[in-house]
């Protein structure tokens, strides 16, 4: 097993014209080769304002999620209305962690790309939009299914959300293809027309 170290640095000097050149480089030791990248000023202040911004939509869902949790079960029952929005806010934790990670990741193997800083921004839309398809499809599904007035297990809902949440990037990637061929036309001249 191979031991690697990272090494970032964070250098501001004053330029020829008084202001600051900012340059971060990253250094990471022990794989098969090296990774010197330098990052700019805007690059460095774009990885700052990401980072922070993944830190407070954590913890931001973190203390939702530990505020509302109480209010979950009511008399024995699930609390419908109050399981839909802690889905919602599952999904959306899952989605930004896998935003933060995917970030950092970048940033430490030197990969990071300004341009896919939106995909970050709107991975909690993302995640809390495939939380709420996930809550209604398994929800619906279990009405089909259910036998009696069988209780609804909450920590189901919640697993199956936060999974939606992480992987919803991927899905929507997805649904975007698949949905994008089903209502694109064929080329003409394709002979598939029924002529």
């Amino acid at each position: 097993m191979l031991a690697y170290r990272q090494v970032i640095e964070l250098d501001a000097r004053n330029g020829a014209g008084g202001e600051s050149d900012w340059t971060m480089r990253i250094y990471v030791e022990g794989k098969s080769q090296m990774i010197d990248r330098q990052y700019d000023k805007t690059d460095v202040i774009l990885i700052a304002i990401l980072s922070v911004y993944c830190i407070a939509f954590f913890l931001a869902s973190l203390g939702y999620l530990s505020l509302e949790y109480k209010n979950l079960q009511d008399n024995g029952n699930t609390n419908d209305p109050v399981l839909l929005q802690l889905c919602v806010v599952i999904g959306i934790l899952g989605a930004i962690t896998r935003g933060a990670s995917r970030l950092f990741d970048d940033v430490g193997s030197g990969a990071f790309d300004p341009k896919r800083s939106l995909s970050i921004i709107m991975r909690p839309i993302e995640g809390g939009g495939m939380a709420i398809v996930a809550f209604f499809f398994f929800r619906s599904l279990l009405l089909v299914l259910e036998q009696g007035d069988a209780p609804i297990n909450p920590w189901g809902f919640l697993s199956i959300s936060v999974m939606a949440g992480m992987f919803s990037h991927r899905a929507a990637d997805g649904m975007r293809e698949r949905f994008g061929r089903l209502i694109t036309s064929p080329p003409p001249g394709d002979g598939s027309s029924g002529s």
